[in-house]
């Protein structure tokens, strides 16, 4: 779960596969994207610029979502990023252009939010 940097959505990843968001001020659901992942989405974030849902899954991805048109613009994968459990974590960085996550192999993947590209994977 994660609420914006403004306080006015909430984001929530279930083990149903679905992301949904609220209005924090209201309570009042705003939508639900069902199966967005394959298999439960272990974390979701809300860009600090409020545009993007950053999700992850044990499904290995990483997706990109637009919040405003609640549709996904971008997805992640790739044999050097695999999820070790239903509870990774990743960061966003403060300009929201950047998803950083670690994998089970011991790698720090870089993604690029608003290109859809990967950047860099860091191994040890």
């Amino acid at each position: 779960m994660h609420v914006s940097r403004s306080e006015t959505y909430i984001a929530s990843g279930h083990n149903d596969c679905s992301i949904k968001v609220w209005n924090a001020k209201t309570k009042d659901s705003i939508f639900k994207i069902p199966d967005a992942h394959s298999d439960p989405v272990s974390c979701v974030r809300i860009t600090p610029d409020e545009k993007y849902i950053v999700s992850t899954s044990k499904d290995d991805t990483i997706k990109i979502w637009d919040l405003r048109k609640q549709k996904q613009l971008s997805v992640f994968e790739h044999d050097d990023f695999k999820l070790g459990s239903n509870n990774v974590r990743f960061c966003i960085s403060p300009n929201s252009q950047y998803v950083v996550c670690g994998s089970k192999q011991g790698h720090v993947i870089w993604y690029d939010a608003k290109v859809g590209e990967c950047v860099n994977i860091v191994k040890d």
